[in-house]
């Protein structure tokens, strides 16, 4: 891929800096391939679910079925003897006698990093408790008792807000991390809530998703009932007599359980995918299904556990999802519903979910009772190895990506010229707004 012509709009002014490394992310994680590079096998028998720290983009946690916990430094590589690269384990919980009884006692549903430090990260597990960890003292700091199964947890990014909301089966608890009490159910699903997610707009907003097929808006401030109740009929043309209305209770986004859940970026848009094999994009203001067609998604009917898709926020042109499909993963453009590319992995096994790293655009893939640990996929490159030792050293520093290729052969100008359009301002004169 060339970016002569991005190096050009850059040199000239009509791009700005930010526009044109944001142009480059684009390209990079539209185009990924698999890696040579693993990740050390710390878990018997696959991953369950894992998270990678947003405050550095530098650390993921993974937690495997048999409970354990590994924690990997994913700037940290070592050579194999056959050129692969090897990503080392920083520390495992669980493979010493003494800290066996820091372990969940049933099977963990998901793993997240505190949002601010990585000084601690969180666990929920079907035996009804939610977990702190001390990563520096590698064990459970407090255990937070719900008294009911937890599919999936979560908790808002906002300082002020330290509230973990947990799916549990109908209802939703909401607990407070400081006093490890819970401060609010919010009622309104009649089935195990699958996945949930906070806004990263709005930090009383909260999205839930179900086996029951409804997918629902929550504001705490107003606990007892859901603000919105996404319906996948609102854009066909209703057979029903006219002045009839839809009751409440057929109300759904799917036609199966929904099993995933996640807001853009900017809290914009909800995207959903239910066990009708159909994902489908939502105004998260307005609760309007998008006119979007992303064609059937394998999700396997009975999947009744929460699966990870991963959204890259590229702006308007160039967003993309990363969804699991079977025993592929499959890029589809966010707001197009165009495929962009599928993923396979080496081993014949259901891809469970993925994490994107938004620092060197790596992507991180789990499959359901893999013998493989973690895959690992990789924008297309060309460069040789000094110019990746010159990468890494800028990456540590400034923690931005740099072209991957600068030699202009088999260049795509076309593409570069699209990506380094500006797609948000109002004028079209304005290319500097950043």
């Amino acid at each position: 891929m060339s970016f002569i012509k991005g190096l050009q709009a850059l040199q000239s002014g009509q791009c700005s800096s930010a526009l044109f490394r944001n142009s480059i992310e684009d390209l990079r994680t539209s185009g990924q391939v698999k890696s040579k590079t693993t990740f050390q096998k710390v878990h018997t028998n696959g991953v369950v679910c894992m998270d990678l720290d947003p405050v550095e983009g530098r650390y993921l946690v993974s937690v495997g079925h048999e409970n354990h916990v590994g924690i990997y430094d994913t700037f940290v590589t070592q050579k194999n003897d056959d050129g692969s690269e090897l990503i080392p384990k920083v520390s495992v919980i669980g493979n010493r006698q003494k800290q066996q009884r820091y372990l969940h006692e049933s099977i963990c549903t998901s793993v997240q990093w505190f949002p601010h430090d990585t000084g601690m990260f969180m666990t929920s597990s079907f035996d009804e408790t939610i977990k702190i960890w001390d990563t520096n003292r590698l064990k459970a700091a407090e255990t937070i008792r719900v008294k009911r199964k937890i599919y999936d947890m979560h908790m808002g990014s906002s300082p002020s807000k330290l509230l973990i909301a947990a799916g549990t089966d109908p209802n939703i608890r909401l607990v407070d991390m400081r006093t490890g009490a819970a401060t609010h159910t919010l009622r309104g699903h009649t089935g195990p809530v699958l996945s949930i997610r906070w806004s990263p707009e709005k930090s009383h907003i909260l999205a839930s998703g179900s086996v029951d097929g409804k997918v629902m808006l929550w504001d705490v401030r107003k606990a007892g009932f859901a603000v919105m109740n996404f319906d996948a009929d609102t854009w066909i043309k209703s057979r029903r007599k006219q002045g009839e209305k839809r009751t409440e209770h057929k109300s759904v986004a799917h036609k199966g359980a929904v099993n995933c859940v996640r807001f853009t970026a900017d809290g914009r848009f909800l995207l959903t995918f239910g066990t009708d094999s159909r994902l489908r994009l939502w105004n998260a203001h307005t609760g309007e299904i998008m006119p979007v067609n992303y064609g059937p998604v394998c999700n396997h009917p009975g999947c009744y556990l929460p699966i990870q898709m991963t959204l890259y926020d590229g702006g308007y042109r160039s967003s993309i999802a990363f969804v699991p499909s079977d025993k592929r993963l499959v890029m589809y453009d966010l707001h197009t519903g165009e495929v962009i590319g599928s993923l396979a992995l080496r081993a014949s096994a259901k891809v469970k979910g993925c994490i994107l790293n938004s620092i060197n655009q790596d992507l991180y893939v789990t499959a359901m009772k893999s013998n493989h640990s973690i895959s690992v996929f990789s924008p297309k490159s060309s460069f040789d190895e000094h110019t990746k030792k010159s990468q890494m050293s800028v990456r540590e520093q400034s923690h931005v990506p740099v072209p991957s290729n600068l030699d202009g052969e088999d260049g795509d100008s076309t593409q570069v010229e699209r990506l380094l359009t500006n797609n948000w301002s109002d004028s079209s004169d304005d290319n500097d707004w950043l």
